[in-house]
């Protein structure tokens, strides 16, 4: 029987190996800490600082505190800020700017919440925005900053008509102009789902990761782009587990990580980062790992380091803080999954691409060919026999970056 050999263009071929050790935990023992919590919010403030507002904590009481944790000092202090939030839990915050966090909606055990608030550091205190419009009252929502100025909120639980129940409409606040816009409401691609991560994964784009629904336990990605106000679904050639009621933290530009959180109905504490260049998953090897865990909160503290507050256990919630140092993010970025690699020709290309075949392969029969996007996604398709070199025609092709697998093997180009 004839053996076909497949040629795909790809980012990267599926691996199960892991990463070398990329990183290790440790447990801090600040002298003060908040409360035992969950459903809270965390972000940071400004580098080596991160703000913190309680929400669920022990004896199912939903207090409003702002705890500020210093990395220098390796302490947690509770502000004595004049304005404080109304008390909620499930509410949604990020950091908008240095020195500046935006907090959105939540529960106050009664009702749902729909009020947008600034913490400054200029004041140590927060402020209640008057907004122009607002989205619906909702907790268990999800917000990141897209840029300096403006913020997209995902989903959560909504309890305004026709729209109750678990959601997947997006709004973006502005805080120049200090409004908020519906980008889509009952008409968002992605399933409805709770239990979502979301980041800045670089400048005007968020990624969209997991969740789970009574349907579904999902591990679908999502590219939110500030400029076309729309949602693209990505396909990572390696893609993460399927992950829920974790937290999601950027390291850098072009690279996310979560950690913790419900993996097949179980608590885990895995840690997971994206590389959003390469379009590819890994999980990290990391040492003395925190307890498995939900519900808590990430936040990047430092260049190279993320800080981990609370969340829930098998049978309590958790006031513990812990500090995760990526040893070696140029490591995790340069990491290949594949075997073995090809040189394109020419390269950037305007009008065609070479692949040097008789250097690089064995097989004697004809092929398929696919030339794929830095999303995955498949832009290009021939019929192909094996010759000295293989030519394709290119020129209708976008600029961009793609990628050329055969077999096991892997090549890029860009093209201009």
């Amino acid at each position: 029987m004839k053996n076909k050999h497949l040629i795909i263009i790809i980012v990267l071929i599926t691996s199960s190996c892991l990463f070398s050790q990329t990183g290790h935990w440790e447990q801090l023992f600040p002298q003060n800490s908040p409360h035992h919590t969950i459903n809270f919010g965390m972000a940071q403030l400004t580098r080596g600082k991160v703000l913190v507002l309680t929400g669920f904590i022990e004896n199912n009481q939903i207090v409003s505190e702002t705890w500020l944790f210093d990395m220098k000092l390796n302490n947690w202090t509770q502000l004595n800020v004049k304005n404080p939030p109304p008390s909620r839990k499930g509410m949604a915050m990020t950091q908008l700017s240095d020195g500046k966090i935006i907090m959105f909606g939540g529960n106050n055990g009664t009702q749902y919440l729909n009020d947008t608030w600034l913490f400054d550091m200029e004041t140590m205190d927060w402020s209640l925005l008057n907004t122009d419009g607002s989205p619906f009252k909702r907790d268990e929502s999800i917000l990141s900053k897209i840029n300096d100025n403006d913020l997209i909120l995902y989903g959560g639980d909504i309890v305004d008509a026709p729209f109750s129940g678990i959601h997947n409409d997006t709004w973006i606040f502005s805080f120049k102009d200090k409004s908020w816009r519906a980008i889509c409401l009952a008409e968002c691609p992605m399933p409805s789902r709770q239990g979502m991560q979301m980041s800045q994964i670089s400048i005007d784009n968020v990624l969209l990761f997991g969740g789970t629904s009574t349907k579904s336990d999902y591990n679908d990605n999502w590219i939110f782009n500030r400029n076309n106000l729309i949602w693209t679904k990505i396909s990572p050639i390696e893609n993460s587990i399927p992950i829920s009621y974790s937290s999601m933290v950027k390291l850098r530009d072009n690279f996310v990580l979560w950690s913790g959180g419900v993996y097949q109905d179980s608590l885990c504490n895995y840690s997971w980062i994206y590389n959003y260049d390469k379009n590819v998953w890994k999980k990290i090897s990391v040492s003395n790992a925190p307890l498995p865990r939900d519900y808590h909160n990430l936040a990047l503290i430092d260049s190279n380091k993320i800080l981990l507050f609370g969340g829930s256990g098998p049978h309590s919630y958790y006031n513990d803080t812990w500090l995760l140092t990526i040893d070696s993010l140029a490591e995790v970025a340069d990491q290949q999954s594949y075997r073995s690699v090809f040189e394109i020709s020419p390269n950037p290309a305007s009008d065609f691409i070479e692949v040097p075949l008789s250097e690089n392969f064995q097989f004697s029969e004809s092929f398929h060919v696919e030339i794929m996007n830095l999303y995955g996604q498949g832009v290009l398709s021939v019929e192909a026999i094996h010759e000295l070199s293989l030519r394709i025609d290119v020129s209708e092709l976008p600029s961009g970056m793609y990628f050329v697998r055969i077999g096991d093997r892997v090549g890029k180009f860009v093209k201009l």
